[in-house]
């Protein structure tokens, strides 16, 4: 049973992700290139090269700085990604069986998620990267 609530909050705070974010209208096609998209960035995890990894978190962390009202400072997130990479190592794994696609904010993000909505993509000591996307010009990239 779905239902809806309505939020009303008081101010939006400051994102492009609405107003560049494509409404999407789910298909097969969408499906595929949405775990594409998660294959690719898997094994960009596993090369442990930042340079490789950074490009698929980049909107993310831009727009996650402009939400808490901070600067964006490309070095820290890399240095960040560095002691994740550091401690969990080219370990990540992709599990492709019977993934869930859900559409949220107004079909505008996805979440994928094993059946019991856990993330599908998953490393060493109980590490897990949730994966929310949206697409922006025709890319995938991952939100918050």
């Amino acid at each position: 049973m779905e239902k809806t609530i309505e939020f009303e909050p008081p101010f939006l705070p400051p994102t492009s992700l609405w107003e560049k974010a494509k409404t999407l209208e789910w298909s097969s096609a969408l499906e595929t290139s949405s775990l594409t998209f998660a294959e690719t960035f898997t094994k960009a995890l596993n090369t442990k090269k930042v340079d490789q990894i950074y490009p698929f978190i980049e909107f993310r962390s831009k727009d996650t700085s402009l939400v808490r009202y901070a600067p964006y400072q490309e070095k820290e997130e890399k240095q960040s990604l560095e002691g994740m990479i550091q401690a969990i190592g080219a370990t990540w794994k992709l599990n492709k069986k019977k993934v869930k696609f859900t559409l949220l904010c107004d079909n505008k993000i996805v979440s994928l998620t094993d059946m019991k909505g856990a993330p599908i993509l998953t490393g060493k000591k109980g590490a897990a990267i949730p994966l929310y996307l949206s697409q922006i010009d025709g890319t995938w990239v991952i939100v918050r």
